[in-house]
C-alpha cells in the first residue's frame, strides 16, 4: 500500500477542515443583538426592525428580553483593517484571559495589564476589551423558556465598542451589592466570590435598547436593568447549570481554540456596513400597520413558548 508521507508536501494545498457550521436554531448560546438596519432575518424570514432586540434563531423585534445570568467573561480582541479589504476588520490577536496573569494572546504577545499598557505597544494599540454575558432566557418572573427538547434556552450579549460600557457597568454594579450571605463560609475569599460570581445570578436581568452619543451621532446600545430577585434555591440551580455547561460556553467563546477566522456571532451582528450607516441616527418606525403585525406575532410567539419553573427541569 502506498505511504501517504511521500506526498506530505501537498498538505498545504489541500482543503482546510473548517469548523462545521451550526444552524442558528440549534446553537446552545443564541446571540441577542440590536438590529441596526432593516433586513431579512436569515432564519425566520422576518424583517428586523432597527433599534429592536433580536435573538438569532429564536425571536425578532422585541422591546425587552429577560434572562438570568449564567456566565460573564472579559476577553481581549485585537482587530486591524484588512489590507485586502479596507472596509473590513480582521482579528489579529485574541486573549481569553484564562488563569492568573500574565495572559498571552494568540499572536504570542503578552497582554498589557490595562488599556494604557496596550496603547503603548504599536501592535497592541488596537486591542480592546469585550465582555460576554450569557444566561437563561426567561420571563419577568424568572421562569425559563424551554426549547423543543424541554431544555432551557440560552442567550448571550456581546459588549463591544460603544456597547461595552453599559454592559460592563451593569455587571460591576451587581458585584458591588451587599446582599444576604449565600454561602455558609464567611471568609473574605467566599465573600469576594459571592460578589463576583453569585450576585449576578440572584436577579432577573432585563435588557432593552437605548442610545448613546458617539463621534458619528447616536448609536444603539444595550440598557440592562436589575429585575426581580430570585430565591436562593433557584440561584443554586443556576450555579449548578452554569458549571454543567461551562465547557460548552468555553467552546463557543474561547476563539483561541480556532484561530482561522473571526468568531461566529451571527450574520446579522457581523455584517459590515458603511460608516454612515453604522452611526446614523436611529429612525423611528412610523409604519403603524407593521408595528401592529409585529406586536401580534410577538404576542402569539410568547404564548406558544413553554414557560416552566426551574423545579420542573431535568438538567
Amino acid at each position: 500500500m502506498t505511504d501517504f508521507t511521500q506526498y506530505q508536501e501537498l498538505a498545504e494545498t489541500g482543503v482546510s477542515a473548517g469548523k462545521k457550521q451550526v444552524d442558528p436554531k440549534d446553537e446552545v448560546f443564541k446571540s441577542l443583538y440590536i438590529a441596526g438596519l432593516l433586513r431579512e432575518d436569515e432564519t425566520s424570514g422576518e424583517q428586523t426592525q432597527p433599534g429592536k432586540l433580536q435573538i438569532r434563531g429564536l425571536a425578532n423585534n422585541l422591546d425587552k428580553v429577560c434572562f438570568i445570568i449564567t456566565h460573564v467573561k472579559n476577553v481581549l480582541v485585537n482587530e486591524k483593517k484588512d489590507q485586502f479589504n479596507p472596509k473590513q476588520n480582521k482579528m489579529v490577536c485574541f486573549s481569553y484571559q484564562s488563569g492568573p496573569r500574565p495572559w498571552y494572546g494568540t499572536s504570542g504577545k503578552m497582554c498589557g495589564n490595562n488599556s494604557n499598557e496596550r496603547k503603548a505597544d504599536e501592535f497592541c494599540s488596537t486591542c480592546r476589551s469585550q465582555i460576554i454575558v450569557a444566561g437563561v432566557y426567561c420571563n419577568e418572573n424568572g421562569q425559563p423558556f424551554l426549547n423543543d427538547n424541554n431544555k432551557p434556552e440560552f442567550i448571550f450579549i456581546r459588549g463591544k465598542g460603544m456597547k461595552f460600557k453599559n454592559v460592563s457597568d451593569y455587571i460591576h454594579e451587581l458585584s458591588q451589592l451587599e446582599l444576604d450571605r449565600f454561602f455558609d463560609d464567611d471568609s473574605d475569599e467566599a465573600k469576594r466570590f459571592e460578589k463576583m460570581v453569585v450576585n449576578n445570578k440572584r436577579f432577573v436581568t432585563e435588557a432593552s435598547v437605548t442610545t448613546a452619543d458617539s463621534n458619528y451621532g447616536k448609536k444603539y446600545v444595550f440598557k440592562l436593568e436589575k429585575g426581580k430577585e430570585i430565591d436562593k434555591s433557584t440561584t443554586e440551580k443556576i450555579l449548578s447549570l452554569s458549571k454543567k455547561i461551562l465547557e460548552e460556553f468555553n467552546e463557543k467563546f474561547d476563539w483561541s481554540r480556532n484561530t482561522e477566522g473571526m468568531p461566529n456571532y451571527g450574520v446579522q451582528e457581523q455584517a459590515q456596513t458603511s460608516q454612515a450607516q453604522e452611526f446614523s441616527d436611529p429612525a423611528p418606525n412610523t409604519n403603524k400597520e407593521n408595528e401592529t403585525k409585529n406586536e401580534e406575532k410577538k404576542q402569539g410567539g410568547e404564548e406558544k413558548k413553554k414557560v416552566v419553573s426551574f423545579d420542573d427541569i431535568d438538567f
